[in-house]
């Protein structure tokens, strides 16, 4: 009695495992693809690939970002990659439409190239790890085709280099000055996020 009791609760203990592991399986991936422009004449372009389960509670991203500016007498280039993890806040009309909290860490880039010289010589660089909370606005036009808009801010440790010029007997030179600093920086992105799974079964749904 005792014996079939404990092969009775392993056998159920069993089943609800693989049941659990059935259900943590990644259900459905996506790929997106934004563009933002800025007011000050950016352009900021966007590629994400996320993961998710069917209950769609919390999204598992890996984005990138790259921005160039064209100025008068530099050429700004800059990116950004890593991670973003999103949870469902709140979701409206049959949540088709989803208001998620985001988490965003990606490592960063700044450069800034002058066009002039002597700063044609070496460009200003500011690179590190950033933490940035955000929100994101999202909605699904069909079962495979959706629209993200969102913001992330925060902080960035960035390892600066910029370049320090000097005028000795008509020759210039210059000497790289390093330095580590905290930043605020902010990021917009609108993006069509495209579903690359099968559709569900209505019973899987």
């Amino acid at each position: 009695m005792l014996k079939s009791g404990l092969a009775l609760c392993l056998l159920l203990l069993l089943s609800s495992g693989s049941i659990s592991a059935k259900d943590n399986i990644f259900k459905e991936q996506r790929i997106g693809f934004g563009y933002y422009p800025s007011f000050h004449g950016s352009q900021n372009f966007w590629l994400n690939y996320s993961v998710n389960k069917r209950s769609r509670k919390t999204i598992y991203a890996i984005r990138g970002m790259y921005n160039f500016r064209s100025e008068k007498a530099q050429e700004v280039s800059n990116y950004a990659i890593g991670p973003c993890v999103s949870v469902k806040l709140l979701s409206f009309f049959k949540e088709r439409l989803e208001i998620r909290p985001t988490l965003y860490i990606p490592y960063v880039n700044f450069k800034y190239e002058k066009s002039t010289y002597p700063g044609s010589l070496y460009a200003t660089q500011y690179n590190g790890a950033a933490f940035l909370p955000g929100l994101n606005l999202q909605t699904e036009l069909t079962d495979r085709i959706g629209v993200r808009y969102g913001a992330n801010a925060g902080i960035y440790y960035a390892k600066t280099r910029e370049p320090i010029f000097e005028q000795k007997n008509g020759v210039t030179t210059y000497d790289v000055y390093t330095d580590k600093n905290m930043y605020w920086i902010m990021l917009i992105d609108f993006s069509i996020t495209i579903k690359i799974t099968k559709n569900y079964l209505p019973h899987q749904r």
